[in-house]
């Protein structure tokens, strides 16, 4: 269970890190006649701008704290949301990754990202380091999740101290001296 636990905390913390990198690099240059060409202003352009990443990474965790809540039966829904939130991580980097200078180029040109201006020429650069740990974090969620699903029914439950009074075995009767016990000593 700890492992399992572990392993998610990796790899949301993966998705996090890859989604905060740029993923692409907008670049502004402007030609003047006469004079060549130059540099005006670059910006970068995060995996979180391109799709809901750390949205979805934080309620991974949200989603992994339900195997410390359950126990039994009740772990494998809890497995099969962690494979569904990596499903739907693993979807939106693929469509992220895969249009990813065409959709920053899209949001240089309707003015949605600061410093750049207007008339410039821009080209877009990609990156695969950001998408690659996004990966690497949806791989390790899926590990977890299949393994949640698999062997999460024989993991121990929470401790007896945590449990509904109706569900807690009866605590043994000390001996007793014949004294009430408030006037012991």
């Amino acid at each position: 269970m700890r492992l399992a636990l572990a392993t998610v905390g990796v790899g949301v913390l993966l998705v996090i890190l890859g989604a905060t990198r740029d993923w692409a690099t907008v670049t502004a240059k402007a030609a003047i006649d006469g004079l060549g060409s130059g540099q005006l202003a670059q910006v970068g352009v995060a995996g979180d701008q391109l799709g809901p990443f750390s949205a979805l990474a934080w309620f991974t965790v949200l989603v992994a704290l339900g195997v410390l809540v359950t126990a039994g039966r009740g772990r494998w829904p809890v497995g099969a949301g962690l494979l569904g939130l990596a499903g739907a991580l693993g979807w939106f980097l693929v469509e992220a990754a895969g249009r990813r200078a065409d959709e920053v180029l899209a949001l240089a040109m309707a003015g949605r990202l600061e410093g750049l201006p207007a008339g410039a020429t821009l080209t877009v650069a990609t990156s695969p380091a950001g998408p690659a740990l996004v990966g690497a974090g949806i791989a390790l969620i899926v590990a977890a999740g299949a393994w949640t699903v698999l062997r999460g029914r024989a993991w121990p439950a929470m401790g007896q101290a945590f449990r509904a009074p109706g569900d807690r075995a009866p605590e043994p009767l000390e001996a007793t001296t014949g004294e009430p016990p408030w006037e012991g000593g």
